[in-house]
């Protein structure tokens, strides 16, 4: 079965109107639409905590490693 991303970059190639795509059927591409949202939700849920303690006073191993998580996943965008 194709991932989500398959899903959505094949869905993205028909739409455009490639001529090797194939239109999707519009259930799975809900359901991948679906999928890419909650990911994206969660991802900044999981943000919002690293920076929460990347900012606390105290210096911990713990928060300068949230510090680097939250620079390297920003750097990604």
């Amino acid at each position: 079965m194709p991932t989500t991303d398959e899903i959505l970059r094949e869905h993205n190639r028909w739409r455009r109107g490639e001529e090797c795509a194939q239109q999707g059927d519009p259930i799975t591409i809900g359901k991948a639409i679906d999928d890419a949202l909650r990911a994206i939700v969660e991802r900044d849920a999981a943000m919002n905590t690293l920076r929460m303690i990347a900012e606390m006073k105290r210096r911990t191993r713990e928060q300068r490693l949230a510090s680097a998580c939250v620079q390297f996943l920003e750097s990604m965008r």
